[in-house]
């Protein structure tokens, strides 16, 4: 065998891993993430795909990605979806994938140099069909010690290996196989408020039976912008939460949660009267106070829902970024 044939079959038998991002008027960020992506280790068996779909007409991100693609041999590709939707942004992604893997990194944060090793690897030691990352949260130097805990932020995990304490798009990988056969999909019902993630791996676990485990070697990093840091934006965002989560369950069809809707308002109003209690007697301790305000927001966000309101998050706020 000549060394030209040799190496084609040896890229023939490479993993296909697709790094798929969403991205919205964020290209300082974006460029910062490609970066990382680029400077990923211990892959020589894996063949990664990076595909950005941008959700901005004014087609923010296409230089950044011109730019990195002059110069790489790893294939990158860039394509539009003008229509403002999240969810229709994932799943331009997915549509758009050629991997055994589809990785799913936002364009807000940074992959360690061996992200994507150790998801994929805990995918094959675990024999799971999606593993979900930790996130680590930068908090710049103007941010009060008691609002730099990560759980503010980011859903809480176990230990690699567990069932995930949470499910989110920030930093996990799928097995791509059972995706494109049943042509799996992010519901654009979500798609301006949040929620989707949470929709599709529902879907994903309770209808596809699909096994989840964690890997906390699988690293990424988000900047946590100071007004993200703020008590406003914080209360504002669990509300969006609540809200989500309630109308997740008031909008299934299956008969558990239908179940859970007659109980939601009486939780939701004595959940009510529990935080507001909390506040007061916690608020000499504001590492512990502060998840008294998420869990009156999350409440009142969940009670917002069953009277039919809610709210829309997916703005320009990140346009100068």
């Amino acid at each position: 065998m000549n060394i030209s044939s040799k190496k084609t079959n040896q890229q023939n038998e490479q993993i296909v891993c697709s790094v798929c991002i969403a991205t919205f008027k964020r290209p300082k960020l974006l460029k910062k993430l490609i970066r990382s992506l680029f400077e990923q280790k211990e892959i020589d068996d894996i063949k990664l795909e990076i595909i950005i779909i941008d959700n901005d007409i004014e087609k923010s991100a296409k230089e950044i990605v011109d730019e990195f693609s002059a110069r790489t041999s790893i294939a990158i590709s860039y394509y539009e979806q003008p229509v403002q939707n999240i969810s229709l942004t994932r799943n331009k992604a997915l549509d758009k994938s050629s991997g055994h893997y589809i990785a799913i990194i936002d364009d807000d944060e940074t992959a360690d140099e061996f992200w994507i090793r150790n998801l994929i690897d805990a995918l094959v030691r675990y024999n799971a069909d999606a593993v979900f990352g930790y996130v680590i949260p930068i908090f710049p130097l103007n941010i009060p010690d008691w609002l730099q805990q990560r759980e503010i932020y980011f859903l809480p995990m176990g230990k690699t290996g567990d069932f995930p304490l949470g499910f989110y798009t920030t930093n996990c990988i799928i097995r791509a196989n059972h995706i494109r056969e049943n042509n799996l999909r992010f519901d654009p019902e979500y798609g301006l408020t949040g929620g989707e993630d949470r929709v599709f791996f529902d879907m994903l676990l309770y209808e596809h039976n699909f096994k989840f485990v964690v890997c906390r070697e699988a690293l990424t990093y988000e900047i946590i912008p100071t007004h993200r840091a703020k008590l406003k934006f914080i209360f504002h965002r669990f509300v969006q939460k609540g809200n989500n989560y309630a109308r997740i369950i008031t909008n299934s069809k299956s008969r558990k949660c239908q179940h859970k809707v007659s109980f939601l308002v009486v939780k939701s109003l004595l959940g009510i009267a529990y935080y507001s209690l909390l506040l007061l007697i916690l608020l000499p301790l504001k590492r512990k106070w502060i998840f008294s305000v998420i869990g009156l927001a999350l409440n009142i966000g969940k009670l917002s829902a069953l009277f039919k309101l809610k709210f829309f998050i997916y703005k320009t706020e990140n346009s100068n970024l």
